[in-house]
Formats: structure tokens, sequence, C-alpha cells
């Protein structure tokens, strides 16, 4: 594995959203990678654990961002997607040996394999992961991806779902 220092500001961009709204959003991490020892303290208790940076894939989600100009919540969302993502596509690359590296490297098979890693999350997540694949895939001319639907999630108070 290729280490690479942190640069934050690596990939900073200034975003004005489609409401006219004009923010700052550094998305360094994802061409680095994230590791807890530069997550700011305030956030250092919801850390889910480091991912390795993938470059190109940085440039397309940088890409997203600049023709979606989403709404600040909306960017702090889509970044702990793509955070989301990142920490999966290491655990395919360990247990399978599949190097993910950009968004055309995301395969239909990995969908079943992203059910099966998300086990315990809810599918409101699965269901984020995936349209914002199919929205960089979209940019990038591909197909969407084929990916197995998920059983709702089971309502406590009312029954509903699974």
């Amino acid at each position: 594995m290729n280490v690479v220092p942190f640069n934050a500001g690596l990939l900073k961009l200034t975003i004005k959203a489609q409401s006219g709204v004009v923010y700052d959003v550094d998305l360094s991490e994802f061409s680095v990678g994230g590791n807890l020892e530069h997550v700011p303290a305030r956030s250092k208790h919801a850390w889910a654990g480091d991912f390795r940076g993938r470059p190109l894939f940085a440039m397309e989600i940088a890409e997203l961002f600049q023709l979606q100009r989403p709404a600040p919540e909306a960017s702090r969302s889509m970044r702990h997607v793509v955070r989301t993502l990142f920490r999966f596509f290491d655990a395919v690359e360990v247990k399978h040996g599949v190097e993910i590296n950009c968004v055309g490297d995301v395969t239909d098979a990995q969908g079943p394999m992203m059910l099966e890693w998300l086990a315990s999350e809810t599918s409101k997540l699965y269901s984020r992961c995936k349209t914002t694949l199919d929205a960089l895939r979209r940019f990038r001319g591909l197909p969407p991806l084929f990916w197995p639907a998920r059983q709702t999630d089971f309502c406590v108070h009312c029954g509903a779902g699974r």
C-alpha cells in the first residue's frame, strides 16, 4: 500500500449551492485516506474507522460536487456516505483481492457483498450508498448498478418491515 502524507486542502472546493449559499468543502480525505488522527476532536466519538485514499475516486467525487452543487447539509451527508463506501471498498479488497480505485471499478457483484457488510445498518444507508454511486456513474457515462433491493427496516413500534 502506498503511504501518502496527509495534505489538508488538496481537494478543497468552494461550492455555490443551488440555493445560493457559498461554502468550502475539503474532500482531501478521499484522496489521501481517512485517519482518526486527522479527525477534529469534536468528531472523534463518531469516527467509524480509517480508510485508504483513492485519488481517482476523489476526483470523481469532487466533479460530482461541482456539478450537483449540494447544500451544506447534503454535503455532510454525502461525505458520510462516501466514507462508508471507502470502508466497504477496503473490506472488499482485503476479503476478495479486488482493487476499487474509481467508480468504474464498482460492479454489480459488489451489491450483495455490501448488503452483507452493512447487515447491522439501516436500509437507508445502503440506499444512499447506491444512489451516490449511481450519480457518480451517470456523470461518467456508465450504467447504473444492478444491486439487490434491501428489505425495509423493522419498526419496533408498529411491526412494519421485515
